[in-house]
């Protein structure tokens, strides 16, 4: 199994990603994005390394490394671990890489100041949309290819979630690579 398989996998188990399928879910915007959306009938998602704040990316990350270094593994685990590490800093991570995360941030809260000042500065719009069929045409076309759900802010859910993953993909590499007992004996 490819390492970068991981991701899509851990989504279609059973995931802690809550998500709002119905009801209605809210982008707040500025008038030349509204503007740029009723004239050509589209929704574009931000290329991650372009976010208004960045550091969100760096921050999971260094989570993600802090929580994999924490993790105590024998000596035939160390590939493992140092392949989870070279995938994070190979792919996800890497702003040279051609496989990009795109984001499109929405809230089911519809009036909210923080947002009317972040997003639109104090002089925007914000745009309701239905979660179902927000969900219907994202699956038909990107077929399985996003995430939908709410941001996790609590860090120890966070490191939680990861330490799970980290623990459920490293049973499947023990299985697929078997370590030699010699290597067990260290």
């Amino acid at each position: 199994m490819d390492l970068n398989q991981f991701p899509q996998e851990s989504l279609d188990r059973e995931f802690r990603i809550d998500r709002k399928t119905d009801g209605v879910l809210y982008h707040y915007t500025n008038l030349h994005a509204l503007y740029a959306i009723i004239s050509t009938g589209l929704v574009w998602g931000t290329r991650s390394e372009f976010l208004n704040d960045f550091s969100e990316l760096k921050y999971i990350k260094k989570v993600i490394e802090d929580v994999t270094d924490s993790i105590e593994v024998v000596d035939g685990e160390h590939s493992f671990k140092a392949a989870v590490l070279q995938s994070l800093n190979g792919i996800y991570f890497n702003t040279h890489h051609p496989s990009k995360c795109y984001l499109l941030s929405l809230t089911d809260i519809s009036d909210l100041i923080t947002n009317w000042s972040t997003y639109s500065n104090f002089d925007g719009y914000n745009i309701g949309f239905e979660a179902a069929g927000l969900h219907q045409i994202w699956e038909h076309r990107y077929s399985n290819h996003f995430i939908s759900g709410y941001v996790i802010y609590d860090k120890e859910l966070q490191e939680d979630i990861i330490k799970e993953e980290f623990e459920h993909y490293l049973r499947k590499w023990k299985a697929l690579y078997p370590v030699a007992k010699e290597d067990q004996s260290e």
